[in-house]
């Protein structure tokens, strides 16, 4: 997940890996997130994304995305792109990725 955040905002955020999402947010460009997994099988995982944007923004959770094979295993890679398509499901977080450092800032 951490990766793919890096990838779909050019790098803009200064991710970290925190046990709980509860820890505060208190700049306006802060994003808090949590993965939450909504079922997992060997072959199959259906996951959204809590997340939050900035000290006065209000939790939303994000569509359930559902990954699923039926002839392998799942594999790092296809962990990696199912991280992406979760952020990409939720048009307001690939905004909020996506804006520029000026608009952060305001």
């Amino acid at each position: 997940m951490i990766s793919a955040i890096g990838k779909l905002s050019g790098g803009r955020f200064d991710v970290r890996l925190v046990d709980t999402v509860t820890e505060s947010l208190d700049q306006p460009a802060d994003l808090g997130m949590a993965l939450t997994v909504d079922g997992r099988g060997e072959h199959w995982i259906a996951a959204h994304i809590d997340w939050k944007s900035g000290a006065d923004g209000a939790w939303q959770q994000g569509p359930s995305v559902e990954l699923g094979v039926m002839d392998a295993n799942l594999t790092q890679r296809m962990y990696d792109r199912y991280a992406e398509n979760l952020l990409r499901a939720d048009t307001a977080i690939i905004t909020v990725l996506s804006r520029d450092e000026s608009t952060q800032q305001n």
